[in-house]
This record gives structure tokens, sequence and C-alpha cells, in this order.
């Protein structure tokens, strides 16, 4: 009886090895983000049945919990005829969108047109927007500008012939930005991942005569991500 028993086990134990799984690194491949974090690593022979990784990860930037902000559409509904925003969302590199273009004041504008605005989050970056409870005060154009001039400067300060605080009204002018990416040192600490949209709004006599909006995608992932296979 202890004889079978014991061959029993023997077998029991041959074939939990049998179907013993192996697991062996394959290929590991950063598709994007070296700038922030380098992933030198190489898959190699370790012995006639393991394979191992071996290398280097290099961090090249310093990295937090700070989130990193990239632009991801800008688009114009209403008012060309006072003020046209030529401006488009353009790739700048493998993990950055940038703002670029020209915005023409085609009229003297004052404070009459008042400007208002809604925020915008889609937590999953799918496009299912819910209007979130923040906003920038509601002033004329003057006022706005002069608003921005305060407490926005970095925002606004590589924007090509801006109006200073104390314009008013705005004169006709052609104002370039080149390259422009989402202003991080503006944006409040409390907001989380995913994609925010602002639509701007400017209303005269009880009509809204101006609109548009800009959307930018925020991240705490530095863009890049693995492939281990």
């Amino acid at each position: 009886m202890f004889a079978s028993q014991y061959r029993i086990l023997l077998l029991v134990t041959s074939i939990m090895v049998t179907v013993a799984i192996q697991a062996n690194f394959e290929r590991l491949e950063q598709p994007s983000g070296k700038e922030y974090v380098d992933y030198d690593l190489r898959v190699r022979k370790f012995n006639r049945t393991a394979v191992t990784l071996n290398g280097t990860i290099s961090i090249n930037q310093i990295m937090d919990n700070t989130m990193i902000g990239s632009f991801e559409r800008f688009e114009q509904f209403l008012g060309e005829e006072y003020i046209d925003f030529d401006l488009r969302v353009r790739k700048f590199n493998r993990t950055t969108m940038t703002l670029n273009g020209t915005i023409y004041i085609n009229k003297r504008i004052d404070d009459t047109i008042q400007f208002s605005s809604n925020t915008f989050l889609s937590r999953l970056g799918n496009q299912q927007f819910q209007h979130y409870p923040m906003h920038l005060p509601t002033h004329g154009l003057c006022e706005l500008i002069k608003h921005v001039h305060g407490e926005y400067t970095s925002a606004i300060e590589d924007i090509v012939n801006m109006p200073s605080a104390s314009e008013c009204p705005i004169s006709k002018r052609a104002m370039h930005i080149r390259d422009k990416l989402v202003p991080m040192d503006v944006i409040p600490d409390s907001l989380s991942s995913g994609l925010w949209k602002l639509v701007i709004s400017g209303e005269l006599n009880d009509t809204i005569v101006i609109r548009f909006m800009v959307s930018a995608r925020l991240s705490d992932d530095y863009g890049f991500g693995l492939e281990l296979g």
C-alpha cells in the first residue's frame, strides 16, 4: 500500500513539473518618450532555457506628479468680422501638439462686447464632455486683456503684437503665435488628467457675436509607453 502511494506521489510530482510554466522575455521596445526616460534595454540569452533583460534606464528630465499638456484642437464658430482666429494645432514632436497661426483684430473693439467662458471635461478623452464648474471672469475685451496681463502673463508673453494692458479700445492688428505650448504654470493644480475644452463667447446686446473653443489634453504619463513582448 505504501509503495503504491509513493508511486502515485511520484507520478503527480512528475506531472506538476511537466506542466510548470516558464516565462521568458522576448522583446522590449520604447515607441516614444526618450526625451523624458530612455529605456536602453535589450533581451539576451542567459542560458539554454532562460532569457533575461539587460541595460540602463536613463531619467533625462526632472519628473514629479506635475501634469503635462498638449493642445488638441482649436475652432472658431462665430465672429470673424470682429476677430478672426486663424489658428491651427500641429505636431511639435512625438509627444506634444502646439498652437500656431495669427489672430486678426478686424475692428476697433472696446468693452462693449462682453466675453464669458465655459469649461468642459472628458475624463476618458473620448469626446464625451461634461460641464465643469470653472470659468474666467466675464469682461469686455479691454478688461479681459488687462486681467490676462495681470494673472496669466506667461500665457501671452510670446504672442507677437499683443495689446498692452492699458490699451482701450483695442486697435486693428495681427497677433502672431508660433509653436505655443499649453501654459501649464497657469493651469490650476486641481485639474485632473483628461481632455479639457474651454469655450469663449462674446455677447453684444444679448446676442452672441463671437464664439471659439480650444481643447487640450492633460496627462501625467509624460507621453511614453513600453511594449513588452
